[in-house]
């Protein structure tokens, strides 16, 4: 992958000398641009080292909101047109061009759509925030909150093939992408929600939170029963499902290197990553910080074989007095692994 710097001005210069070498490995292309947005389009196209021709589907004066995917042998711009007010426009835009053959295709999507959260369906209206490619797969996602987004999947024929809600947490090399859902930014609680999508086969499997999990279960039971009346949140801002409480991806620290909070080995078709639990919405806020018995990490360790999921959990203390492991990464590895699932 290209170096990520910084582009100013001597960078947009360096851009456009650089232009005609955009093929070759060691130029950083990275596309950032640096300073005021929008920016019009054909200073995006310099700033990813792309020349035009006429026969490219593009207005390069138009001002734009922007995210590319750049290698060596092709290059996708997902953008939206942006008004003189600095307004957001619909559709979509979505250009590829083969640098092989010098060719561009180019397509609009101006109806996208998608289940947001659980029971509300609607449409992605917002700017474009990033471009991924997995395997031969690029998934553009639209930003619709801070705890909200879109994500489209579109072929490299530029055809939409799913549109999910959230945003791609982790990959595994077959092109398989773990999910991040999306939660209601202004809520007492934001759940984590994790699934796996396998475009081989189209399917979508929820992988977090499982069902029957009693370390859950336990905190479920300790947030109904354990917190005194006086400690109790009160008020608007305040949950009162405990099937709701906060999660989050934690990194797993238990020495002086933190670890990512998700792992992948696509050898061994296997993921782990950690669980923060948390208090909030349940405890009066200004007790949170100073309630560290509810502060609870749990690592969940998940196999896909022939189609099939098993998973483990532990607590953190327990992974690493019970397996010896400090971080996720290890917990991956084969030998581990057996230890993990007993077989």
């Amino acid at each position: 992958m290209p170096r990520r710097i910084t582009f100013g001005v001597l960078g947009v210069f360096l851009a456009l000398a650089l232009a005609s070498q955009a093929s070759a490995q060691d130029v950083p292309c990275t596309g950032v641009i640096s300073g005021q947005t929008p920016n019009q389009l054909r200073v995006v196209l310099q700033a990813f080292c792309i020349q035009t021709s006429a026969e490219a589907p593009l207005n390069l004066d138009e001002d734009v909101q922007y995210a590319g995917y750049n290698d060596t042998d092709e290059f996708v711009l997902a953008y939206n047109g942006v008004t003189g007010a600095g307004a957001v426009e619909q559709p979509v835009h979505v250009v590829r061009l083969d640098k092989r053959q010098q060719a561009w295709t180019s397509a609009d999507f101006s109806e996208i759509k998608t289940e947001i959260l659980p029971g509300l369906t609607a449409a992605c209206l917002g700017a474009i925030e990033g471009v991924q490619k997995a395997r031969t797969l690029f998934y553009v996602s639209i930003h619709l909150s801070p705890s909200a987004g879109c994500l489209a999947v579109i072929s490299r024929d530029l055809k939409l093939q799913r549109v999910f809600s959230g945003w791609i947490a982790a990959e595994f090399s077959n092109g398989a992408v773990v999910l991040e859902g999306s939660t209601v930014h202004f809520a007492p609680t934001h759940p984590l929600r994790l699934s796996l999508f396998d475009p081989s086969d189209g399917s979508m499997k929820s992988i977090y939170p499982v069902e029957n999990d009693p370390l859950r279960a336990q905190y479920l039971q300790r947030l109904r029963t354990e917190i005194s009346p006086s400690d109790r949140c009160q008020g608007e801002n305040c949950e009162a499902d405990p099937e709701h409480f906060d999660s989050d991806l934690t990194p797993v620290c238990l020495s002086v290197e933190c670890k990512p909070a998700i792992a992948v080995n696509d050898e061994a078709a296997s993921l782990a990553f950690g669980v923060q639990f948390s208090p909030i919405g349940f405890i009066r806020f200004e007790k949170v910080k100073d309630a560290l018995e509810w502060d609870e990490r749990v690592v969940f360790v998940y196999r896909f074989i022939h189609g099939e999921v098993e998973h483990r959990e532990f607590t953190v203390s327990e992974m690493q007095s019970q397996l010896g492991v400090a971080s996720i990464d290890v917990l991956l590895m084969p030998d581990i692994l057996k230890q993990v699932f007993g077989h």
